[in-house]
C-alpha cells in the first residue's frame, strides 16, 4: 500500500489524470505527438536506431552483455538480490509502499494507471520494480539524459527519454510510446 502523499490515487499533484501539468494528453510540452523534440521517431538525436551513441547494440559502454560494470549479474553492487541497500524488500527507505517520503519516480501505463516505481542506484543506473517489489528490469544512463532499458537477462527492450518536464517517456525497442514516468 502506497503512503497517501505518494499515492496518485489520493495525492492529486502526482496523478496525471488530475494534474494536467504531468498529463501528456493535455500538456502539449510533454506530448510527443505534438512536441516533436521529445519524439524519437522524428528527433534522430533521441532515436537509438539512428543515434549510435544511445544504441547499446553499437555502443558497448551502455551494453550490459559487454560492459560488466553495468551488468547486475556480474556487478553485485547494482544487483538488488545481493545489495540490500537497493532492494526495496529489505530497505524500506526505497519502498514506496511503506515510506511516506519516497521521492523516486513512478511508471504509469498509457491509461495513466500506476504501474511500477524506479530506484535510483547511482548516477548511471536505475532498477525498476513492480509494487509487489519484484525487480522487473533495469536502465543504463545514455549521453542524452535518457536510459537504455534492459530485461533482467540484459536484453535491450527499450529506452526512456526526458520529457522536458522532469519525467520521461518510455519507448519499446521499436520506438512505440509505451509508458510515462513521473
Amino acid at each position: 500500500m502506497l503512503p497517501n502523499n505518494r499515492n496518485p490515487r489520493i495525492n492529486n499533484t502526482i496523478n496525471p489524470r488530475i494534474n494536467y501539468t504531468i498529463n501528456p494528453r493535455i500538456n502539449n510540452t510533454i506530448n510527443l505527438r505534438i512536441n516533436y523534440t521529445i519524439n524519437p521517431r522524428i528527433n534522430n538525436t533521441i532515436n537509438p536506431r539512428i543515434n549510435n551513441t544511445i544504441n547499446p547494440k553499437i555502443n558497448n559502454r551502455i551494453n550490459p552483455r559487454i560492459n560488466n560494470t553495468i551488468n547486475p549479474q556480474i556487478n553485485k553492487t547494482i544487483n538488488p538480490k545481493v545489495n540490500n541497500t537497493i532492494n526495496p524488500k529489505v530497505n524500506n527507505t526505497i519502498n514506496p509502499n511503506v515510506n511516506n517520503s519516497y521521492k523516486g519516480l513512478f511508471v504509469f501505463n498509457m491509461d495513466l494507471d500506476l504501474f511500477e516505481f524506479i530506484v535510483h542506484v547511482n548516477d548511471n543506473f536505475i532498477q525498476i520494480f513492480d509494487f509487489q517489489l519484484n525487480n522487473t528490469r533495469f536502465g543504463v544512463k545514455t549521453n542524452n539524459n535518457g536510459y537504455a532499458l534492459f530485461d533482467l537477462d540484459g536484453n535491450y527492450i527499450g529506452h526512456l527519454q526526458f520529457d522536458s518536464n522532469g519525467g520521461y517517456n518510455e519507448f519499446d525497442a521499436h520506438n512505440n510510446w509505451t509508458r510515462i514516468v513521473k
